[in-house]
């Protein structure tokens, strides 16, 4: 995994959009008063004793900076417990309670009924150490170590991994390379990104109801609901899209588009492949597969269709039913993802694709045919906004799609719901049949 430079990464266990549009709207959102001595406290911590966390070990960590903001947290705990009955020997290095009264009921009781009582556990590694790498020393990689003791644990849901700097979130019903990475240096920088690491790593995140669930699980339930909202709400909306792409490519005199069956099917087969390499590009880019960040990359800068967002927002560009500059940008950019130009590939820092889908020499009527840029540009927003941006009303806000949410299984499910059909005549315009 790359390092976490912005303030999270979601890697499939929560919803981007619902972290960015609706995490702060809860009731038991952080207020200002709640969170500003928290955030003074660990802002002065971190810069007090990141040199010395940097130079020292696992246990130095744990002792001048994990327990410290722990306790900042009020988070109670006991350390490390080994898990009853496991077959490892497995022994996380902290596990929390959601109170101290709750910490000292249990207090010399069983390990098995001391973690039944417990909400999470932690485990620590020394500042700024690499989390998804193998740990000479033990042979694994601490993202599978959490990961073992959820599972081994089994009376418990959650579990927190961090290094000091990456604070990382698991659930042990979730897909074993899902995760929540966020980076705590960044959360440092501003009150209101540092309520986002109150509200996720705090004991109420964790703390579970008279059914079992804790606020971690709503979150969680919500991203699921976000994935499924936002692949039915494509599915509606593409067959539209593909009726705009492909009235475009059939209206410009110079693309030489017949009105045969032979001609329709052609044109049904490259517009699908046009709009699958978009959604492709979208979830890329959405994924940070393609280097959108940071947005002072030659990449996001000069070919991306993130740079695209405002424009297309607010109708400033892009409006020519002559002029094909988009069409010709996101061609190139479709050959620098196959790889066609090796050193541009270096340059851009993005990987080539072989799978086909962008390759030139088998969509040749795709190199040659061109799209209006007031067309292309009324395609992309179908894919990028929700709802669409009026042209009357620039300013309304409007959300933009976050296809990180989406799995690949369900883009590939969205594209296999437009085979199948087939384009008529009706009133002048290609129109989408079965």
């Amino acid at each position: 995994m790359p390092e976490v430079r912005k303030l999270w990464q979601t890697e499939g266990l929560f919803s981007d959009h619902y972290l960015k549009s609706r995490l702060n709207k809860n009731e038991w959102w952080p207020t200002d008063a709640q969170t500003q001595p928290i955030w003074q406290f660990c802002k002065n911590l971190y810069e007090k004793r990141y040199l010395a966390c940097a130079k020292n070990n696992e246990a130095f960590t744990r002792q001048e900076l994990l327990d410290k903001i722990l306790e900042q947290l009020n988070f109670p705990w006991t350390d490390n417990l080994g898990l009853p009955e496991s077959q490892q020997d497995l022994e996380p290095d902290y596990v929390l309670y959601a109170s101290p009264e709750e910490k000292e009921r249990v207090i010399d009781k069983s390990a098995a009924e001391r973690y039944r009582a417990s909400i999470a556990i932690l485990e620590a590694k020394k500042l700024n150490h690499p989390l998804s790498q193998i740990s000479k020393h033990l042979g694994r990689y601490p993202h599978q170590q959490i990961r073992d003791y959820l599972n081994e644990a089994q009376v418990l849901s959650w579990g927190i991994l961090t290094n000091g700097n990456e604070w990382r979130l698991y659930c042990r019903d979730s897909k074993p390379s899902h995760f929540f990475a966020l980076n705590f240096e960044v959360s440092l920088k501003s009150l209101e990104d540092f309520k986002f690491f109150v509200a996720l790593f705090s004991p109420a995140a964790f703390a579970r109801d008279a059914q079992g669930r804790c606020r971690l699980d709503q979150i969680r339930e919500s991203a699921l609901g976000a994935q499924s909202e936002l692949e039915e709400d494509l599915r509606h909306r593409i067959f539209t899209i593909l009726e705009i792409l492909a009235n475009g490519f059939a209206e410009r005199p110079e693309n030489h588009i017949g009105d045969t069956d032979e001609d329709r099917r052609k044109l049904y087969e490259n517009c699908l492949i046009f709009l699958y390499r978009l959604l492709f590009i979208l979830y890329a880019e959405g994924r940070q597969l393609l280097p959108v960040e940071p947005r002072s990359r030659k990449y996001y800068k000069e070919l991306s269709l993130a740079r695209l967002i405002r424009p297309l927002k607010n109708f400033s560009e892009f409006d020519s039913h002559s002029r094909t500059r988009l069409y010709e940008d996101i061609r190139e950019l479709c050959h620098l993802i196959n790889g066609t130009d090796e050193k541009k590939n270096t340059e851009y820092k993005v990987p080539r694709y072989n799978g086909g889908l962008f390759d030139p020499g088998r969509y040749p009527d795709l190199e040659q045919w061109r799209v209006c840029d007031a067309v292309l540009a009324d395609v992309l927003r179908g894919l990028m906004f929700n709802p669409l941006p009026d042209p009357l009303q620039p300013a309304l806000p409007v959300d933009t799609v976050d296809f990180g949410d989406l799995r690949v299984q369900q883009l590939g499910s969205i594209y296999e719901g437009l085979l199948e059909h087939h384009f008529v005549r009706e009133n002048n315009r290609l129109t989408l049949k079965t």
